[in-house]
């Protein structure tokens, strides 16, 4: 966690984010700190035009300063906004979303790379808008099974996969029903029963936080790491060769488990 204890069910995100209160930083996660090349510590309390100018270009920090001041004086509304990063930061663009953060006044900034912006512009912007409800959740399973049902509203089926002991287990899950029957099918039993031993899966064992989500073109893949051959080919059969990918999800550096989406609409 980094600051504001009200926000800290936001740690779990990979993707950059920031709160100002008002014109200061009062919370900034892991991602954003590696986004710009500091630690996330080193960003609260800063001011807006501070960190415009440490991290912009000069053309354009001066403009993305007023911009902040407007929101802060209540002269703007939840939105979107294409920025350039610079100064000491790598220089690249961002996409970023904007919402009503938890009092009069705050605003929850999430961050994307342009590189990725087809699928994790509306994906962010779906947990931007879902934000007040992520921060009910009182566990880390709370806040993995609320992100999926933000996700899945968005027409994208998630499941996912939790660390206990050697094992993974399957935890919150919102696949579409068709795709359920079918896995469940081919596996000879409910999909949401099935675990997997750890040792399955050697790169996630010592993967690091800030690991990238991989993308799968389709679907199948990914599968013959989770299932038997005959299962597979069971799967074939009923299953459409979609794109799928894979995250890892990290709580306190430590591997929490895997969270796995399905859907047409995904691309790289």
């Amino acid at each position: 966690m980094t600051s504001d204890p009200r926000y800290s069910a936001f740690d779990l995100l990979d993707v950059p984010m920031m709160v100002f209160g008002r014109t200061q930083v009062i919370y900034a996660n892991a991602a954003s700190g590696k986004m710009l090349g500091v630690d996330p510590a080193h960003l609260i309390g800063r001011d807006a035009a501070e960190l415009t100018a440490r991290f912009m270009p000069p053309a354009e920090a001066a403009a993305s300063t007023r911009r902040i001041d407007k929101i802060a004086d209540g002269g703007g509304s939840s939105g979107t906004a294409w920025i350039r990063l610079g100064g000491e930061s790598p220089e690249r663009s961002i996409f970023t979303r904007s919402t009503d953060g938890f009092a009069p006044g705050e605003r929850i900034h999430l961050i994307i790379d342009v590189p990725a912006i087809e699928t994790a512009r509306r994906l962010t912007e779906a947990l931007a808008r879902g934000s007040q409800t992520l921060h009910r959740a009182r566990t880390e399973e709370e806040v993995v099974a609320l992100a999926i049902d933000v996700l899945h509203a968005q027409g994208v089926s998630c499941s996912s996969l939790l660390v206990k002991g050697d094992e993974l287990v399957r935890g919150p899950m919102r696949y579409d029903p068709a795709l359920m029957a079918a896995f469940s099918a081919a596996a000879g039993k409910f999909i949401a029963a099935v675990n997997y031993p750890l040792s399955r899966f050697p790169e996630l064992i010592d993967a690091r936080p800030g690991r990238p989500a991989t993308f799968h073109p389709d679907i199948f893949d990914g599968l013959e790491q989770l299932f038997a051959p005959e299962v597979v080919a069971a799967l074939e059969k009923t299953v459409p060769h979609i794109p799928s990918l894979d995250a890892p999800i990290f709580v306190e550096g430590k591997l929490f488990g895997i969270l796995l989406a399905v859907s047409a609409k995904l691309t790289p």
